[in-house]
């Protein structure tokens, strides 16, 4: 499986959703701290900024309009804005959030340099964003051709085992990344993923390992691992 903008750019975008709901939910920008509650509110803006409309090609900009013409606008006007916020607040959480996201945008925006510095800037900060942080070094590092980096920033986010960056999801993408070259060490993190889900559900839900012929008791990503493993095996035969 080949790894492409058009990938990458979901799967991120999906765990900085998540880590704003837990922000939402602990309260994350409403802290007692005057500084703190002012990068909240810069990062808000920022935010903002991201997740602006893009504008139909040739139509007019009308005012308190916030939208932009082209994706790479938006971008650069996110950017800066996340740049301010991490630089005007660099100790306070949602500086550091801030930061990381600055990572994300440059990313987007083709700047695997600037990307690849300010996102090791924030892997360390803290356990959420560290492992945030990393999860979007592994997909840079994926883009770049540096597999084994990247690799290893998928074990670490695995190893975090946060909420915000879930295991399944970097086994996943890690799994992925080892099926062209090495689909030997993919099964055996498709194999991770299935024992990790037995093991889920029998905590959760008292239920036994799923034995052959009970697919059905599977969760959804027990199936896709177990066809995974399937079709890895089956190429490796020739089949």
């Amino acid at each position: 499986m080949l790894w492409s903008g058009e990938h990458r750019k979901p799967v991120i975008l999906a765990l900085v959703l998540a880590v704003l709901a837990v922000m939402a939910a602990i309260g994350y920008g409403s802290y007692t701290s005057s500084q703190d509650a002012k990068a909240g509110i810069q990062l808000g803006a920022a935010m903002r900024a991201y997740n602006s409309p893009l504008r139909a090609p040739g139509a007019a900009v009308q005012p308190g309009d916030t939208s932009f013409a082209t994706s790479g606008e938006r971008s650069a006007a996110a950017l800066a804005k996340f740049l301010k916020t991490a630089n005007d607040f660099p100790r306070t959480r949602n500086g550091k959030f801030a930061r990381y996201m600055a990572g994300v945008t440059a990313m987007e925006k083709g700047d695997n340099t600037q990307s690849e510095q300010l996102l090791q800037e924030t892997a360390g900060d803290g356990k959420d964003v560290s492992a945030l942080s990393k999860f979007a070094l592994a997909s840079l590092y994926r883009t770049t051709g540096k597999s084994d980096q990247a690799a290893a920033m998928y074990r670490e986010v695995i190893q975090a085992d946060t909420l915000v960056a879930p295991p399944v999801t970097a086994r996943l993408e890690l799994a992925s990344l080892y099926e062209e070259k090495q689909p030997g060490e993919a099964i055996k993190v498709y194999e991770e993923i299935i024992k990790q889900e037995q093991e889920a559900r029998k905590a959760t839900a008292g239920q036994t390992v799923v034995k052959p012929g009970a697919e059905a008791a599977r969760s959804p990503i027990e199936q896709v691992a177990v066809k995974k493993i399937e079709e890895l095996k089956a190429k490796a035969a020739g089949k």
